[in-house]
């Protein structure tokens, strides 16, 4: 994060989902087009549906904007667009101009436009872009086992950099000694100087601890005389009193604030967190500030039906909120860089991470080879001061030797401090193509069955298991299939387990997600759906990976459904011991295991299970439930009262006459909206799915004041309305 102007260009954009000639992108008239902001995905509405190709090919936006009055340009100043993370290729142009041609490589782009700027008068900017890229593009296949989404799905900004200034992505903050008691800390960073003349400079650097007091502080003893138009680089060590470790369970964040003083003023300020800890892969497993630590986790694909790829950051945090509620401390970055709202949330919350770089089965020398370099490099610079992220990886279940000596080089040259891998499917095939023995730790696509011979062709003997238990039919609401994948987890986790030279494992997948490999469409294989809704698998994993007290009771307690007849009832818990009672009557009483069954005749009413664990107790029930009578509309309080643009979540339950969750229905309800917002549905018609009786939709502010309503409807059943108020908030940002 840094100090400087910037102009949000977020909103209020001309898009049309075609391509435009250079008349258009100059500002002629526009018929058609529709008016949206960003982040957006011109595949919102054309994926995760049965049958459906999502649109592949060009789209244009086009913005009028002003930069406001009273704003100058710093003299020697630069103005640059900044871009985040899309996938894509195409050209931005600026008042008639070519500024550049882009590749968004789930990165972005920064782009120098200063002299195409006109301040004081109306300025057109145009983005022309295509989600049918080249081969050589990354990924580098046409049909992955996910979306390659269209769309400028980051947001846009316009920033301007005094003449000398800080490069961002220069920052390297390296920690080799965390565990001493006063652990060192070094950083460098490089200053450029875009000005005629010779600048002379200090830097100031300060270190803020977790609590928000000063750490360190650090000023230049000698002046930076920058050359003109070049660059310096300026290093520093700091030394901790009293360190702070980075944990999953107290993760500990402090911040290097790097200050630029020019004749006693400050021209530039860079703010980066970063956190103290130590972490390695051995043949003893994965260690952490010095004890061994189990990484648990998924794997995550970026996208939810009726967003695309384009998800708000409240989205990529509730994503990263959901993982730490299931007991998860590790999750990758499947198969491409993700958002660094996901990032930064994964670091506040203590969850480790594996980031890589955009691969499927598409690993390769020459064009690719270039653009992977160029990517890993941009990936590493961006994210290697994140305390949370502890491995590179470098593609999926492909391998080329050339490419991987390329890449691991590079990795190792920019990032010392982090392994490298790439995740292997065939060990076979690596032994064939002489990929074993590049990595650090070996990542395992699914042969657990030769893990003890996977950690042999690692250079540090040390695996750990990327891809696991995956059941692309695991639909929700669909008990015997949900059940499946309860099952299939639960065997292969104690196949993995054991094994002191695994570090952990990464279940395929977080969650539901669209793809065209094969013309499959959709793939179920989630612990939690596309809208992350959870599934019984997710109460299998809070079973046994949560330390705080945890039960969840799964059963078919329907009243007019096979009489009084046994019933399976499927209990999940961490608790040392159990107690199932009916209707209030103890039906017995045992010691807890993560996934308990029991057959059960049914008796109208209560089934309710008490858990008892050294930290607490939980309890769970089930009420028994008759014919769908009605539906239910609710809105998290916090956002019942929304700023303008906000994405508020609407959840939806199906109720009897009693007003009891109808827990076997699935079909289909309607939802519509009036006022200032719009629902991000995954169809037109407003279609949401409702499975175990449960629902949920997003309905996001379109910048106006006043009460949206939202109204949901399904047939005979009873219809439902919830109010949502949008107006401006004030938000202060944090220190």
């Amino acid at each position: 994060m840094r100090t400087e102007y910037g102009i949000d260009l977020n909103n209020d954009w001309c898009f049309v989902r075609k391509k435009q000639d250079r008349q258009w992108l100059r500002g002629s008239a526009s018929t058609g087009h529709e008016t949206i902001d960003l982040p957006h995905c011109w595949n919102a509405r054309d994926a995760f549906q049965d049958g459906v190709d999502y649109y592949r090919g060009f789209g244009a936006y086009r913005k009028q904007f002003m930069i406001p009055s009273g704003t100058q340009k710093v003299s020697g100043g630069t103005w640059l667009l900044e871009s985040e993370g899309f996938y894509g290729t195409g050209d931005v142009w600026l008042n008639g101009t070519k500024v550049a041609d882009v590749d968004g490589e789930y990165l972005g782009f920064s782009l120098e436009v200063s002299r195409l700027l006109r301040p004081g008068e109306e300025n057109v900017l145009a983005v022309r872009l295509t989600n049918k890229c080249r081969s050589h593009i990354l990924p580098g296949i046409d049909s992955p086992d996910f979306l390659l989404y269209g769309g400028l799905s980051g947001r846009l900004r316009l920033v301007q950099r005094p003449p000398v200034h800080l490069v961002g992505d220069s920052l390297r903050i390296l920690c080799v000694n965390a565990l001493d008691p006063q652990p060192v800390v070094a950083a460098d960073i490089g200053v450029m100087n875009r000005s005629d003349g010779t600048a002379d400079v200090r830097l100031r650097w300060l270190v803020v601890g977790p609590d928000g007091k000063q750490a360190a502080a650090v000023e230049s003893d000698e002046p930076l005389i920058v050359p003109p138009t070049g660059s310096l680089t300026e290093s520093v060590q700091f030394r901790i009193s009293k360190p702070f470790l980075w944990d999953p369970e107290d993760p500990g964040l402090y911040s290097l604030v790097v200050e630029v003083v020019e004749d006693g003023a400050v021209v530039d300020r860079l703010r980066e967190r970063f956190g103290l800890r130590h972490t390695e892969f051995t043949a003893s497993g994965f260690m952490l500030n010095g004890r061994r630590t189990e990484l648990r986790g998924m794997n995550r694909h970026e996208s939810m039906p009726g967003f695309g790829r384009a998800m708000p950051e409240r989205l990529h945090r509730m994503d990263a909120a959901l993982l730490k509620d299931s007991g998860c401390n590790f999750v990758r970055l499947s198969h491409y860089p993700q958002h660094p709202a996901f990032l930064d949330a994964c670091d506040e919350l203590g969850i480790m991470v594996y980031a890589e770089i955009a691969s499927w089965k598409s690993v390769r020398t020459g064009r690719w080879l270039q653009l992977a370099m160029r990517q890993i490099e941009r990936m590493i610079c961006r994210d290697r001061n994140r305390p949370g992220i502890i491995i590179w990886g470098m593609g999926n279940e492909a391998r080329s030797r050339r490419a991987y000596l390329a890449l691991s080089g590079l990795c190792r040259q920019l990032d010392p401090s982090r392994p490298v891998t790439y995740a292997e499917n065939h060990l076979n095939r690596a032994r064939r193509n002489q990929t074993t023995g590049m990595v650090d730790v070996w990542a395992c696509n699914y042969e657990t069955a030769v893990l003890r011979e996977c950690a042999a062709a690692s250079r540090k003997g040390a695996t750990v298991v990327s891809e696991c238990c995956n059941l692309p039919t695991a639909l929700r609401g669909d008990p015997a299939e949900e059940m499946k994948q309860v099952a299939m987890i639960e065997r292969e986790l104690r196949v993995i387990s054991g094994e002191q030279f695994n570090a952990g494992y990464l279940i395929w997948c977080m969650n539901d997600y669209a793809t065209l490999r094969k013309k499959r469409y959709r793939r179920y294989s989630g612990v939690f759906d596309a809208w992350r809704v959870p599934k019984p698998a997710c109460d299998l994993l809070k079973a046994l990976q949560l330390r705080t007290p945890f039960v969840r009771l799964v059963a078919d307690w329907r009243e007019d459904r096979n009489g009084n007849e046994a019933r399976e009832v499927h209990c999940f818990t961490n608790c040392e011991r159990i107690t199932l009672l009916r209707n209030g009557r103890e039906l017995l009483s045992v010691d807890g295991e993560p996934h308990l069954k029991w057959s059960v005749d049914f008796d109208s009413g209560e089934l309710l299970v008490k858990g008892s664990h050294r930290l607490g107790s939980a309890e769970d029930r089930v009420e028994s439930w008759g014919s769908a009578h009605s539906i239910q509309l609710t809105v998290d309080p916090a956002t019942a009262d929304a700023d303008r643009r906000e994405t508020v979540q609407v959840d939806l339950e199906v109720l009897d006459e009693h007003r009891r969750r109808c827990r076997d229905w699935m079909g289909q309800v309607i939802l519509d909206s009036t006022g200032p917002a719009i629902l991000r549905g995954y169809r037109s018609d407003g279609h949401t799915v409702v499975a175990g009786g449960i629902g949920r939709s997003f309905l996001v502010g379109t910048g106006g004041d006043g009460k949206a309503v939202v109204r949901a409807a399904s047939g005979a059943l009873r219809e439902s309305t919830a109010t949502i108020s949008f107006a401006r908030i004030e938000r202060h940002p944090s220190a």
